[in-house]
């Protein structure tokens, strides 16, 4: 077996049919597709994908639902990357790696992919540290999503007092940005860590830099005061009155001293911002690393007779100087959290988010600066976890042919743990891998690199 193989290959084989087999046949030894429940999370993989003499019921269920997937329908069909599931990336002998990747591995990867399609591979690093400092030293603020939530359902009082108290930490620090800014001298900084002419060229980043982390800070202390404003849905405030209802006309007032009301919204349904402004706030943050969003042609691919499209949230394309419609990398971003803390992937985002990152992942290769890789980024609210999809050449080419691939050269899907971007912390662990990107995405104009 190859040494690149998941974890969950390491022992044992399994034989991958082709689609002329699956059509002619109703029963073998398919692998198994399993997120459509609980229950079936909480099944050992392996098992499900070595060969089997005789399967057990839920095998066989299991394998039923694989088939029933429509890239195994060979009929003609559009099946759009958002009505994936992990099933069909199972289908296309692709699976996700079974621990997140840890995120100096996760970069080399993406240098060693880089330079095998470029022969070449740039390495900002000096400019990456003095920017990684000033980042650490500019963006102080660090905040929890879930421990912001949580305050919405105390008293009036306590959420003003926590937004005063957002307000004056997160303007502390755009207050020390303007300060630095005009203290630090860039030139003679960069001019004595680098090459005197390429501290030119680094110069005019650190403008770029400075003006981005303000403008982050900023999006920041928007995002921050909306979830604490709470303003509910239709939905939700009928649900809040219904419950009011059912508890008797009787008046009566909690302890803390907050309306009955505000207790009810605790689990109630809160629209405090939508997919489109964690976009945009994905975006800010993506320009403090000099990167620029884009735009190109929806991808698409024929595996089977079924065309499969998509068209990811965001773009960032790769200028290169030979080839045009060149992608750098792709987000997809969610407004909802992640489920639950843990490193298996499909626990915290879901078998579906996985099948259509993964779907996208595949649709986004044959134009990806890494292919046969491609690069994404799945961001769910304020999280990123950065995604890659490792397959061969081959494989490549045999899914747009109708084809699964070779059974001991799979498709693998590494990741990284999520980093958020409201923590300091992670923001600097973040920091050499979007440099990296930003710095690369566009070499006519960040010489510097």
């Amino acid at each position: 077996m190859a040494s690149n193989l998941p974890d969950q290959l390491t022992e044992g084989t399994f034989k991958r049919k082709t689609s002329a087999d699956i059509s002619s046949s109703s029963e073998g030894d398919w692998p198994s597709c399993s997120d459509s429940s609980s229950q079936r999370r909480k099944r050992q993989r392996p098992s499900s994908l070595l060969k089997y003499t005789i399967l057990s019921d839920e095998d066989k269920e299991l394998e039923s639902s694989c088939l029933e997937s429509p890239l195994a329908r060979n009929e003609p069909a559009t099946y759009p990357a958002s009505q994936w599931e992990y099933n069909d990336l199972l289908f296309l002998n692709i699976f996700y790696q079974k621990t997140p990747e840890p995120l100096e591995n996760f970069i080399r990867e993406l240098k060693v992919a880089f330079k095998n399609r470029e022969g070449f591979c740039p390495d900002p690093i000096k400019l990456t540290n003095i920017l990684k400092k000033q980042l650490e030293e500019d963006l102080t603020f660090s905040y929890d999503m879930k421990e912001i939530k949580d305050i919405r359902c105390a008293s009036l009082k306590d959420i003003m007092d926590e937004k005063d108290e957002i307000s004056s930490k997160i303007n502390k620090d755009i207050q020390r940005m303007e300060i630095n800014s005009e203290k630090f001298d860039f030139e003679n900084q960069f001019c004595k860590e680098l090459d005197s002419a390429v501290g030119k060229f680094a110069l005019e980043a650190a403008v770029l830099f400075n003006s981005a982390a303000r403008k982050f800070a900023l999006e920041t202390l928007l995002l921050l005061k909306m979830v604490l404003s709470q303003p509910l849905s239709f939905d939700s405030k009928v649900k809040v009155e219904e419950t009011k209802k059912t508890r008797g006309s009787k008046k009566t007032r909690p302890r803390g001293g907050h309306s009955d009301s505000r207790c009810l919204q605790k689990d109630a349904e809160l629209v405090y911002a939508n997919e489109f402004y964690f976009q945009n706030y994905c975006k800010v943050f993506g320009k403090i690393f000099f990167l620029d969003e884009g735009e190109l042609p929806m991808a698409s691919f024929t595996f089977n007779k079924c065309l499969v499209r998509n068209r990811p949230d965001i773009i960032y394309r790769f200028y290169s100087q030979s080839r045009e419609e060149e992608l750098l990398f792709i987000t997809e971003v969610k407004k909802a959290p992640l489920k639950q803390d843990t490193r298996n992937i499909e626990e915290l985002v879901g078998g579906k988010i996985m099948g259509q990152v993964g779907a996208e992942l595949i649709g986004q290769a044959r134009r990806s600066a890494f292919y046969p890789n491609s690069l994404g980024i799945l961001c769910m609210e304020t999280k990123l976890i950065f995604v890659f999809l490792k397959i061969s050449k081959e494989h490549a080419i045999g899914i747009t042919k109708g084809e699964t691939g070779k059974k001991d050269d799979p498709g693998k899907v590494i990741y990284t743990e999520p980093l958020d971007m409201l923590k300091a912390e992670d923001r600097s662990r973040m920091a050499e891998i979007l440099f990296f990107l930003g710095c690369l995405q566009d070499p006519r104009k960040h010489k510097f690199i």
